[in-house]
């Protein structure tokens, strides 16, 4: 390695001593530090105006929900795109809050482009954080269901009892969230393999839905017809709750 090392800055040593060498050395000097001087910080820029605008459509949508938290008339959030990555945003902004001041939303996003959103934004994917902001809710949930002490005839019912429990609790706090993504929409929503690793987490309460053949503009008769069944099952169980 010493050896190498040597021969590699003599080699240096060589180049420099040519003016052509001393040339090449100053615009590569000034490559680096252009990029250090503008490239990073306007990448961090481009992060930060997206961000913003991100948090502009959460709080401009928190503004319009404010009637539905404490009336007994809900709310359906449905978000396409670009307003599917907000609405993900605002599911997890909500669920962050106090829950009792903060009415659950049914949700449903078709072709949401948070993996897109949260590359530029330079932030991680808002699938993973709903993933594991459910999981974590869920598990202090599952702490907080009492477990009394009884004899082994008795221990199914009891067990039954914590799951309905625990399944009640969870149904009520984390409302069901459709993802819709189509199977060719590489260039929109390049991860949608994320939500349907989130709907796999039994704690997520996501329902994925591929549609197939399909591209972000959703346009097939199936893709609607799926769209549509769906609403119709969302508006059905929104209004039993």
């Amino acid at each position: 390695t010493i050896v190498l090392l040597s021969w590699a800055c003599h080699g240096v040593s060589l180049v420099l001593s040519t003016r052509v060498g001393w040339i090449v050395f100053v615009v590569l000097t000034q490559l680096v530090l252009v990029i250090v001087a503008v490239v990073f910080p306007l990448r961090w820029c481009v992060a930060w105006i997206v961000r913003r605008s991100i948090a502009k459509g959460v709080d401009t949508t928190q503004r319009l929900l404010q009637k539905y938290d404490n009336s007994d008339d809900g709310a359906i959030v449905i978000g396409f795109s670009w307003g599917g990555g907000v609405a993900a945003e605002l599911l997890l902004v909500r669920e962050q809050q106090n829950q009792q001041q903060r009415r659950a939303l049914s949700t449903i996003l078709i072709a949401p482009t948070t993996a897109l959103m949260a590359s530029i934004a330079m932030q991680r994917d808002a699938a993973l954080r709903i993933a594991d902001e459910r999981e974590h809710q869920y598990n202090d949930i599952v702490a907080s269901v009492p477990s009394s002490p009884s004899n082994s005839s008795r221990d199914s019912n009891n067990n039954n009892n914590n799951n309905n429990s625990v399944a009640t609790t969870t149904s009520k706090q984390f409302m069901m969230v459709h993802v819709f993504h189509a199977s060719h929409d590489q260039a929109f929503c390049p991860h949608a393999n994320r939500w349907e690793s989130a709907a796999a987490t039994a704690s997520s309460n996501v329902t994925f839905h591929w549609c197939r053949p399909e591209n972000h503009v959703f346009l097939q008769p199936t893709s609607i017809q799926k769209l549509q069944e769906t609403l119709r099952e969302v508006m059905l169980l929104h209004q039993q709750r």
